[in-house]
């Protein structure tokens, strides 16, 4: 069994990725704040193979949702082209 950190760790990264699969980006966000008061130096013990499982599953969680976010960034970027402040010319 993984030590409690990494547990809550994957914990918070499974939630934060149902929220982001069902469009749910407010609460995503509200979690997204919670995964990195998680995140602080010193909050982890080292891991041991124990926490092997709960580190990947993470990773993975993490990885599905920035593929999820991706599509989501680039519609606000061409929203706030399209609907935003004019841009200074580069």
């Amino acid at each position: 069994m993984a030590n409690a950190p990494y547990q809550t760790l994957e914990l918070i990264t499974a939630e934060l990725k149902k929220r982001a699969e069902a469009g749910d980006w407010e609460t995503a966000a509200q979690i997204a704040v919670q995964l990195g008061a998680q995140l602080q130096p010193g909050r982890f013990p080292a891991a041991t193979p124990s926490d092997r499982a709960a580190i990947e599953a993470s990773l993975a969680h993490i990885a599905a949702i920035t593929e999820r976010a991706g599509p989501l960034h680039t519609d606000i970027a061409c929203l706030l082209k399209a609907f935003g402040p004019a841009q200074p010319e580069k």
